[in-house]
């Protein structure tokens, strides 16, 4: 592969990692387009539903892990209490 578009790629994964904390979070005022908290309950019904759950939660555990990801994001994240929340669901 391409050295500059492999440099992009590992960027996209950073930003898209970001994306996924921001949509997670539960904080009052930071929502930019969901009016409620995130569903874990119903993400796991879905994932469920396409046989996509080990998937699902490895990948929520792995971006609340990444740290370029959190740094991106650029504000405090309780990603603790969020990692508790994947795995009480045993997503």
């Amino acid at each position: 592969m391409n050295p500059s578009r492999l440099e992009w790629l590992r960027g996209k994964v950073i930003k898209d990692g970001s994306d996924i904390i921001a949509l997670l979070e539960d904080k009052s005022g930071r929502r930019a387009f969901l009016n409620e908290a995130v569903d874990f309950a119903q993400m796991k019904k879905i994932a469920a539903s396409h046989k996509i759950t080990d998937l699902v939660r490895e990948t929520l555990k792995e971006v609340l892990k990444d740290e370029g990801a959190i740094s991106l994001y650029n504000r405090p994240v309780d990603t603790k209490t969020l990692l508790i929340s994947v795995e009480k669901l045993n997503l």
